[in-house]
């Protein structure tokens, strides 16, 4: 029962329906990431997908709801510890999967490009999290294919857009292929 579509022009070539967002977390030519159960549920959570009875477990022990409405969330807020995954297992990927198959570029002008924002609590963490982005693209055989180009950071102090500075970002042009900034 996966919600599966047909995947944009613009998606990645090789796949002709989108995958999942477990499907792109784990499939060894997409990230190749080994996931948790608790990261696997939080994955299925935000996006409506199915839970196993495991799974409904860790979801009722982590949330305290008694029931799973199998519905895709807009906001999620976690609330978990050091190294337990949530910029490498969670938000890195979402991001990434966001620009590839989130279907966003419906909502851009033509030659707008598409900026998905990285939040996190300081510029040092920024940098982190942008660098497990950067890295799965890079190391995917089928998304490094996609990156048009990395451009490097504007002069002044790292992640300062007061001083002319440019905080990292992906960028996916309406139609085109993610830009690495």
């Amino acid at each position: 029962m996966d919600a599966r579509s047909p995947a944009p022009e613009s998606a990645v070539k090789s796949t002709k329906v989108l995958p999942t967002i477990i499907e792109f977390v784990t499939d060894p030519q997409l990230l190749g990431l080994e996931i948790s159960p608790a990261q696997e549920t939080l994955l299925r959570g935000v996006y409506g997908l199915p839970l196993s009875p495991e799974q409904f477990a860790i979801w009722g022990a982590c949330t305290g709801r008694l029931e799973y409405r199998a519905r895709p969330f807009s906001e999620v807020t976690v609330v978990a510890g050091a190294r337990s995954g949530k910029d490498s297992r969670i938000a890195a990927p979402i991001l990434l999967y966001e620009a590839l198959f989130g279907g966003h570029e419906g909502h851009l002008a033509k030659g707008e490009r598409g900026i998905l924002p990285l939040v996190a609590q300081d510029a040092k963490a920024t940098r982190i999290a942008f660098g497990y982005v950067k890295d799965y693209l890079t190391r995917s055989p089928i998304l490094a294919s996609q990156i048009d180009e990395e451009r490097p950071q504007r002069p002044g102090p790292p992640d300062s857009a007061e001083a002319g500075g440019r905080a990292p970002g992906l960028h996916a042009p309406g139609g085109g292929r993610p830009r690495l900034l």
